[in-house]
């Protein structure tokens, strides 16, 4: 009952199996115990995200950068959410520190064709 990533985990796996209530519940734990670990952040804002509490993932997403200002995830994960709030500069911005950051991932999403309008943003 006092173990952080216990909850984190088993967070992780709520989510995995779509039930994100008590995905973030597990997450809410998590932060109770250990308030700085940024990956537990990161997991709530995908789960926030999924329920459409979009401005409560980008929240958990800037802690999350906070604590880790190297967690490209969350610069990923905060460019989509911000992109779905409708702002365009903030997640070409996040999405291209996600790249500089080293994410493969959203490398090649930027340099495909549904990428291009950020690609060539500036």
């Amino acid at each position: 009952p006092k173990s952080s990533y216990a909850y984190l985990n088993r967070g992780i796996v709520g989510y995995s199996i779509k039930d994100f209530n008590s995905a973030i519940l597990d997450f809410n734990k998590a932060i109770e115990l250990d308030p700085n670990y940024s990956d537990t952040y990161y997991n709530r804002g995908l789960a926030k995200s999924e329920l459409n509490d979009l401005r409560g993932a980008v929240l958990d997403y800037d802690r999350a950068i906070d604590i880790n200002p190297s967690n490209f995830a969350a610069y990923s994960g905060r460019g989509n959410a911000k992109y779905a709030l409708g702002d365009r500069n903030g997640s070409c911005a996040d999405t291209k520190k996600s790249v500089a950051l080293g994410s493969q991932v959203t490398m090649q999403w930027l340099n495909s064709e549904e990428g291009a309008w950020c690609r060539n943003m500036r």
